[in-house]
């Protein structure tokens, strides 16, 4: 065991608290959704343990989970399997780029936009139509005008399927006017989006793991699977609920010099260095549990940009023809 990286570890797990719920999504979508998006209840218990989350908070978690629509459950004799439900895995996919894909460089300076009129929307239809674009990015610019530099069509057209609203919402695509003398969506990137606070969700990101690269980097052969695993999760997840609060914006839109790109290429650097020490020790707790072997989609290993083979010792899985 490499003490130093595990009294980082430690210290993380004490000061950052990492609510049960808020980690078991994480690791859904990090681990669980690309291994085909069910589990048995003891894989995940057991998955939490290294956390310091009990049994008991696993199940209240689970069960409030599948309140919420993200996962079904189905009872073997005395034994009981998750599985992601369809709006689970929805929820996972579409954010999934927010976490793992590069940061856009170029971008054709077009916004997507979705308006729905005054008096055109219930109370509750305009709420949860909020919810769903604000968790995409979105920006409410105006009552009921939603703009995004990065929006993807597929994904405004399933929101508003889901949500019976093709008929009571325009979507359509707009870019600025070529004018000095005018103001342009692009000067109104601080108006729109709290940047602010994402900064300081970024830099506290970075500096929770800045001592951790050099250990990885310099010194891993010491450092076990279960460090690996628990290295990974708590980086995405941190990263994760950073990500949350930021916009995903074209990079020249953002300002000098920001944190958000800086936080990317350390969860990246931490990912890298390992994932595939982290799934050895997945794969030997999912066949202790009774688990079939794991099989990868390929969308996994294009992660960040593409996972290379740095760390790797031995894991069981293979990459879906």
């Amino acid at each position: 065991m490499n003490q130093s990286l595990q009294r980082h570890i430690d210290e993380l797990v004490h000061h950052a608290r990492p609510r049960a719920k808020s980690l078991i999504v994480s690791l859904l979508g990090d681990v669980i959704e690309p291994r085909g998006g069910s589990f048995w209840v003891g894989t995940l218990i057991d998955l939490m343990a290294p956390f310091n989350i009990n049994e008991r908070s696993v199940r209240t978690s689970l069960q409030r989970l599948g309140q919420d629509g993200w996962l079904d459950a189905q009872r073997h004799g005395r034994r009981s399997r998750y599985h992601l439900t369809r709006a689970g895995r929805a929820r996972i996919l579409q954010a999934r780029r927010r976490f793992y894909e590069p940061p856009l460089d170029q971008w054709h300076g077009q916004w997507l936009v979705a308006f729905a009129p005054p008096g055109s929307l219930q109370a509750w239809q305009r709420s949860r139509l909020r919810q769903l674009l604000d968790w995409e990015g979105y920006s409410m610019i105006a009552s009921g005008l939603f703009v995004h530099p990065l929006g993807s069509r597929q994904t405004m057209a399933e929101i508003l399927s889901e949500l019976g609203l093709e008929q009571q919402v325009f979507v359509f695509v707009s870019e600025s006017l070529d004018s000095p003398t005018l103001r342009t969506l692009r000067d109104g990137i601080s108006d729109f989006w709290d940047l602010e606070d994402a900064e300081t969700r970024y830099l506290d990101f970075e500096h929770r793991f800045a001592n951790w690269l050099p250990i990885l980097e310099t010194d891993p052969g010491d450092v076990e699977p279960a460090q690996y695993f628990q290295t990974r999760l708590l980086a995405i997840h941190l990263f994760r609920r950073a990500s949350l609060h930021a916009p995903r914006l074209p990079s020249s839109l953002f300002p000098a010099d920001w944190a958000g790109l800086r936080a990317y290429e350390t969860c990246r650097f931490l990912y890298q260095h390992v994932w595939a020490g982290a799934d050895a020790y997945i794969e030997a707790v999912r066949a202790e549990s009774g688990e079939p072997v794991a099989e990868l989609d390929q969308a996994f290993f294009e992660r960040f940009g593409g996972l290379n083979d740095r760390g790797r010792v031995g894991s069981r899985i293979r990459a879906r023809e």
